[in-house]
């Protein structure tokens, strides 16, 4: 796949500088070197929440979690 993107003039020198440096090979290493760690912590960031909504729904099955009409019946403010 061919994509074609404008870069903001601040972006585009600091790859510069870094293809400069030797840190990657062309514009085109840098974008997808960002793009794969972006896509690879949002991965993660996502995993994290279905750990975590998986916890919750198990703790609301075994009814650790009260609902917003039991948590107001007993006096907590929802």
């Amino acid at each position: 796949m061919n994509v074609t993107i404008s870069l903001p003039a601040k972006l585009a020198t600091g790859a510069k500088k870094l293809i400069a440096k030797g840190y990657y090979k062309d514009v085109n290493d840098a974008v997808l070197h960002g793009l794969r760690r972006e896509i690879k912590e949002h991965l993660k960031d996502t995993e994290k929440d279905i750990v975590f909504d998986a916890k919750v729904r198990r703790a609301a099955v075994s009814g650790e979690i009260l609902s917003d009409k039991e948590a107001t019946a007993h006096g907590l403010r929802v």
